[in-house]
């Protein structure tokens, strides 16, 4: 997933330090777009943001989320998201909390890249599947799925999860029938 200037460009005005002018600023927004995007590298380590600062940060959108304040959580955990987006935590909470809100392509889409970020987390894999198929997505469901029961196999702490993934695939495959 490509960010936008758009999507941290409130962010970036938080942070950014006081220029002299709006070229310097809007110089400074383009070379922290082009080290994102280009460089790969996350906009924290840009920034010189420290990884104590966004633990802090995160501690807050947990507490909004254990408390059920859902969309405050969104708003915390997308911005984490957008300072580091090669965190499997930030994502998967991103996700979780979306769920909750019933946005169930947006909780799949970070569940999946939570995956993706850490593939040994085959719980968010599962739990994208299970989103998609909140969404009336089966297609992208039994995929995922499938993929999830592939790579748990053998590993007993998804037994649990697995039975479930059997039992959402038989459903999903008599509907086709």
């Amino acid at each position: 997933m490509t960010l936008s200037i758009d999507d941290f460009k409130d962010t970036l005005a938080l942070l950014e330090k006081n220029f002299q002018s709006e070229e310097q600023s809007a110089q400074f927004i383009a070379d922290t777009f082009f080290e994102v995007n280009n460089n790969g590298k996350a906009l924290k380590d840009v920034l010189k943001i420290k990884d104590k600062s966004l633990d802090e940060l995160y501690k807050i959108g947990f507490e909004y989320f254990k408390y059920g304040q859902y969309e405050l959580a969104v708003t915390v955990f997308h911005k984490l998201f957008i300072l580091n987006q090669k965190s499997p935590t930030y994502t998967y909470a991103l996700g979780a909390s979306h769920a909750e809100l019933k946005n169930f392509d947006k909780a799949a889409i970070a569940f999946f890249l939570s995956f993706l970020n850490d593939n040994s987390n085959l719980e968010a894999l599962f739990n994208s599947a299970d989103c998609r198929l909140k969404n009336k997505d089966n297609e992208a469901a039994d995929q995922q799925f499938k993929a999830f029961l592939q790579l748990s196999q053998g590993l007993a702490k998804y037994d649990v999860l697995r039975t479930k993934a059997i039992l959402i695939l038989e459903n999903l495959k008599s509907k086709k029938v």
